[in-house]
């Protein structure tokens, strides 16, 4: 109707009822023309929103749209099918007063697998939504992890060259569904771990940058000697698809987090000494969430942050001692679980030198 009205307002209305018709777009109503001019039609005619897709289960996504929705299909295929492959058979449910959809498919996802939801959902007032969501295979077997080392900036030194963010693994499986945030780059920047298998007591290395495209190799498999770019080390390097600075100079909030359901495995937070606020509003909902989930102990404000005396970045973090490997998960840590180094005793992919 709106595309109607627009073509008649360039070809035959005056330019005062084009401005009528181009207001009713502007303001979300309507209008049609009669005999007698134009006449407004006030109503609902914005589409719903989907807000957000989590994965459950091996079997399960649900979908949270902005308002009640009625569904008309929904399908779930693997990322890579043909165009004209079977879906997944799927069923789907309501919850949350009809404004979430839970689809629950007859055949388990594989872990790490790709997939996309296919859907075709209305409202209310008839208004019409068609939309397709990326979504990554169920990881019901998720390796436990800590942070351990991690660097904030560019570096001269010959040994490590760019930001980088090591983990260890303090109990054993698989990485997919993991991801590295941070608060400083935001959640358009997240490192999304690969499905890799892991056994407790390993070193990951993630290097945030990548300074050299033919050394730069993930090592999904069990050979570890594959990278060999600047900072590589004896455990297994993985490698962000970036060439941009990363995390906050002046300070920041890294998580280790779950993707599916939001929960936080292991936080650090860094600010400039002498900092009572934090520099971003979602650095500060990050320090909070990591203070209310148990894994930072010291408080949420920038004064309960690791303290940066240090006049410039780069900075080297290194966490004392790891918690035993084999166990569920670790307990909170704060400022005095970590100290600072020198760039140049970076020790990615390997036990921590000592504190001094």
């Amino acid at each position: 109707m709106r595309r109607i009205a627009s073509v008649v307002c360039e070809t035959v209305l005056p330019a005062a009822v084009c401005t009528v018709v181009v207001l009713c777009s502007v303001f979300h109503v309507s209008c049609r023309a009669t005999e007698q001019g134009i006449q407004i039609l006030a109503g609902d005619y914005e589409s719903p929103v989907l807000e957000e897709l989590r994965v459950l289960s091996a079997e399960q996504v649900s979908m949270r749209f902005s308002e009640p929705v009625q569904v008309s299909a929904v399908r779930v295929y693997p990322a890579d099918a043909e165009q004209e492959s079977a879906p997944l058979q799927s069923a789907w449910e309501y919850e949350d007063d009809r404004r979430t959809v839970v689809c629950t498919m007859q055949q388990r996802t594989q872990t790490g697998g790709g997939y996309v939801v296919y859907g075709e959902i209305k409202d209310s007032a008839g208004n019409t939504l068609s939309f397709n969501a990326p979504f990554v295979g169920f990881n019901d077997h998720k390796a436990a992890l800590v942070l351990s080392e991690l660097q904030d900036g560019k570096a001269s030194s010959a040994y490590v060259l760019y930001e980088f963010v090591e983990v260890f693994v303090v109990r054993s499986g698989n990485l997919s569904g993991i991801g590295i945030e941070s608060a400083y780059d935001g959640k358009d920047r997240i490192y999304r771990f690969p499905a890799v298998e892991v056994t407790a007591g390993d070193y990951i290395t993630v290097h945030m940058r990548k300074d050299d495209e033919s050394s730069c190799i993930d090592e999904l498999e069990d050979d570890l000697t594959l990278a060999a770019g600047k900072g590589t080390g004896p455990g297994r390097d993985l490698w962000n698809d970036s060439e941009s600075p990363c995390f906050g100079s002046s300070g920041d909030v890294i998580l280790l987090t779950d993707l599916n359901d939001g929960s936080i495995y292991d936080a650090f937070l860094y600010s400039k000494s002498g900092r009572t606020e934090w520099q971003k509003p979602e650095m500060a909902d990050c320090a909070q969430k990591a203070y209310e989930a148990g894994r930072w102990r010291d408080g949420c404000g920038a004064e309960s942050a690791f303290q940066v005396t240090k006049k410039s970045s780069p900075y080297l973090f290194a966490r004392k001692t790891m918690p035993p490997a084999g166990t569920a998960q670790t307990a909170a840590s704060g400022s005095d679980d970590w100290y600072m180094e020198t760039p140049s005793k970076a020790t990615p992919g390997a036990v921590n030198v000592a504190a001094p």
